[in-house]
């Protein structure tokens, strides 16, 4: 096993509880803390104008698609492209959204954290794209980002190279919400604290309702996606460096929702064999 929470994993489809409320909670309570404390530190503002300098590197429409990549919409596109072989994946996605929803809105309200904009002067750092003032913890961005990574970590194949870059991007993306001047370092280890609990929920429902295995529900997941896809067409998301690749992540969308339906050899949608009755 390439990670130690991939042991913890395996032990949970042998009916070991404890180890998945360990995996679950662990990682959740370690990274909400750091963002707690440095929420509360003078070093969150230090460590946003530094991060916010050093993006300035690299081009704003750079910072611009990243970011993208961090709404639900921008994440199930590239997402969908794993859909006709990995689809448990996308139904993990999708059903981790109620807790991740609940999480992230909740502690926006509950904290209700000023960001950025907000706080300092616009001509104290590089803002791109559309200025946000308010509800800054966490980082709803942050949180999509890790909950797909995380999605990619909890289940199979698990191997190195995938969990790896998904890690990287999920890192990347929450890094381009303080390029772009949007949230603070606190609110993305917050992000990625709800991102890994909201994957674990998400997760554990989708070996609960095992919709992805039949044909009615791929085809379902392929017509949200392909929802998701004309929403990307028509919906402003603020950052109109980045139209193009918006238009890029639609198209994504689309192929991936037409591959999923595509039939097989046999003459049938691609579906993934029946799990064994010790991976259930």
């Amino acid at each position: 096993m390439p990670f130690s929470w991939a042991v913890l994993i395996c032990r949970v489809r042998r009916g070991r509880a404890w180890c998945w409320w360990a995996a679950l909670l662990l990682p959740t309570m370690m990274l909400l803390g750091v963002g707690l404390v440095l929420a509360t530190s003078p070093a969150n503002q230090a460590l946003f104008m530094l991060g916010n300098a050093w993006s300035r590197a690299l081009p704003d429409v750079f910072w611009s698609a990243l970011t993208l990549l961090g709404t639900a919409a921008g994440a199930f596109a590239l997402f969908g492209l794993l859909l006709r072989v990995r689809p448990q994946y996308f139904a993990a996605g999708l059903l981790a959204a109620l807790p991740g929803s609940l999480y992230s809105y909740g502690l926006k309200r509950i904290m209700d954290l000023p960001r950025p904009a907000a706080a300092l002067t616009s001509g104290q750092f590089h803002q791109v794209g559309e200025v946000l003032r308010h509800h800054a913890f966490p980082s709803g961005h942050a949180l999509t980002a890790f909950a797909f990574a995380s999605i990619v970590l909890w289940l199979p194949p698990r191997q190195r190279v995938p969990i790896a870059l998904a890690i990287a991007l999920a890192a990347a993306v929450a890094v381009s919400r303080v390029a772009v001047g949007a949230h603070w370092p606190a609110d993305l280890f917050a992000g990625a604290a709800g991102g890994w609990l909201a994957a674990a929920i998400g997760v554990a429902w989708s070996e609960h309702w095992r919709f992805w295995e039949c044909r009615r529900g791929v085809m379902t997941m392929a017509a949200i996606l392909a929802g998701m896809g004309a929403y990307l067409c028509y919906q402003d998301l603020g950052y109109p460096l980045a139209v193009d690749f918006q238009y890029a992540l639609a198209t994504l969308a689309f192929i991936g929702s037409v591959a999923a339906l595509l039939p097989s050899r046999h003459g049938q949608p691609t579906l993934p064999a029946p799990s064994s009755p010790q991976q259930k």
